[in-house]
């Protein structure tokens, strides 16, 4: 009866120790699974309640605190200059787990808001209506705009910076302006021919070729109104270029202190008179190899010259 007796006492701590196996079991696969959100991540649930916050542009907009197991219920959809609200994100930049009404609160999250941005276009030629691009992905895109005698050349950023409306990815809304290509036409005035080129809107930077004319230095290219097309020039259509020609001025100070050589543009006076100095002597002026005497400061220069100093004892 005694052997009886014990055999049930350990039949009993047997089957007392299974039930609490398996109750602890069930109550871990409780916290630890969600039937309901594929996403959720396998851990238990610690606390009653979790965090849930709500950031737009690293700013928190609101902090929730729900009770595990309820439903997410999200704010007030916000509001963007420009911008039309898209959900809410738990991966900022790669958009890829939305959470929607009705999610099972299981931890604690943060959640990010992505936007559809309106993408703005400004143009001197013809009008293209603004587009919304969802936050992360590109224009997927080849709008341009058409102006008579002009080339595309593309979009840009208010920074300058061209945008690529095909691959370029969008981060926030923006205001593109079309920029154009204008054809420049060349006058060598005598020089060496000079092909038409295509150029890109704004500084003319390097962009300009030069021109060679036997027994004179090339100084540039002028517009039609007479204004040289520096580094600062800025273009805004099509222009026709005519070189300008320099003549070398050399001067032979014939005993007395050195004058720099000159070069002067075609058909302009010469520079202001240049006194060199030789002690004992008087300065008589500038002359070419026939002569003849040149006044500087009134001589109009259409040609290179040799001017020798003339001098008088004193």
């Amino acid at each position: 009866m005694k052997k009886s007796k014990k055999y049930l006492i350990i039949m009993l701590a047997v089957v007392l120790s299974l039930i609490l196996t398996v109750g602890i079991s069930c109550l871990i696969a409780y916290f630890v699974i969600d039937n309901n959100n594929e996403n959720q991540e396998n851990n238990p649930i610690l606390s009653e309640y979790s965090s849930i916050i709500y950031v737009i542009d690293d700013e928190i907009l609101f902090n929730d605190s729900i009770k595990n197991g309820q439903n997410i219920i999200a704010p007030t959809i916000p509001i963007k200059d420009e911008a039309l609200f898209e959900g809410w994100y738990t991966d900022f930049g790669t958009w890829e787990n939305k959470i929607y009404d009705g999610h099972i609160v299981r931890k604690n999250m943060i959640l990010y808001a992505r936007w559809n941005y309106m993408i703005k276009f400004v143009s001197s030629g013809s009008y293209v209506d603004p587009i919304l691009v969802l936050e992360g992905l590109s224009c997927n895109s080849t709008l341009i705009s058409e102006k008579y005698n002009a080339i595309f050349d593309g979009w840009y950023t208010e920074s300058g910076e061209k945008f690529d409306l095909l691959n370029g990815i969008v981060e926030e809304r923006m205001t593109l302006t079309a920029h154009w290509k204008y054809l420049i036409n060349f006058d060598s005035a005598g020089g060496a021919v000079v092909k038409s080129i295509n150029v890109s809107e704004g500084e003319l930077h390097d962009s300009l070729p030069k021109t060679t004319r036997e027994g004179m230095v090339f100084s540039g290219w002028i517009d039609e109104h007479g204004i040289l097309c520096d580094q600062d020039y800025i273009l805004t259509e099509n222009i026709n270029l005519t070189a300008q020609w320099s003549y070398t001025m050399h001067f032979d100070s014939n005993g007395g202190t050195g004058v720099t050589d000159k070069y002067v543009l075609q058909n302009t006076i010469s520079p202001v008179d240049y006194f060199p100095i030789r002690p004992k002597y008087r300065f008589l002026g500038w002359f070419t190899d026939s002569g003849e005497r040149i006044d500087l400061g009134v001589h109009v220069v259409v040609s290179n010259l040799n001017l020798t100093a003339k001098w008088e004892r004193v």
